[in-house]
């Protein structure tokens, strides 16, 4: 909460911090976590929205691995972040899988990029639907599909992928190539990371 506080630099700053204000927040929090019905209203919410949340947080990690540039990740990070701020980089890094979506996606880009960094030559946009980001790399060897937050596997609409055929690193499945249904490319997972076999 302090570091929330002090990086939102509304009230409190790291250089100048309002503890008064800082006070009445953490009085506040301790409030809510005493308030057993608030706490259960909270982790139906929490319950609501955890899937859509697991499934940006994926997205993100997988565009920010499969773009061009060079991705920014911190040590950690590779799992679910459970935070309102960057992670805290004073505290140790806990190297532990989690079997998370984000997981998944990391471990899977970052060994294709290791094992076949050709791929990650050059990008060329895909037509698709405004539900899905999808691009081509590597002299089309390598096709990346993100389905925006919101966006469902009964989204109407194709992806125009260059000829296959392609195997999805996410979910296993393939697909022959060009124009291929958006809802079939996420039917599975609501992400994927294409290379043409």
């Amino acid at each position: 909460m302090e570091k929330a506080l002090r990086e939102a630099k509304l009230r409190s700053r790291w250089v100048e911090p309002d503890m008064a204000y800082e006070r009445a927040v953490a009085a506040l929090v301790e409030r809510a976590y005493g308030d057993a019905e608030l706490r259960d209203e909270l982790d139906e919410l929490l319950a609501a929205v955890a899937p859509a949340g697991r499934a940006k947080a994926a997205g993100l990690a997988l565009l920010r691995l499969t773009c061009p540039g060079v991705p920014d990740t911190y040590q950690g990070t590779e799992v679910e972040q459970l935070t309102l701020v960057d992670p805290d980089n004073r505290r140790p890094v806990a190297f532990r899988p989690d079997g998370s979506l984000k997981y998944l996606v990391t471990r899977t880009a970052l060994r294709l990029a290791r094992a076949r960094p050709e791929l990650f030559a050059g990008y060329r946009p895909l037509a698709g639907p405004a539900s899905l980001v999808a691009f081509a790399r590597g002299e089309d060897r390598l096709a990346v599909v993100v389905a925006r937050l919101g966006a469902t596997a009964a989204d109407q609409g194709q992806v125009e992928l260059p000829g296959g055929p392609w195997r999805d690193l996410l979910g296993g499945s393939t697909h022959a190539g060009g124009p291929t249904a958006a809802g079939q490319l996420t039917a599975r997972l609501p992400h994927a990371l294409l290379v043409r076999a």
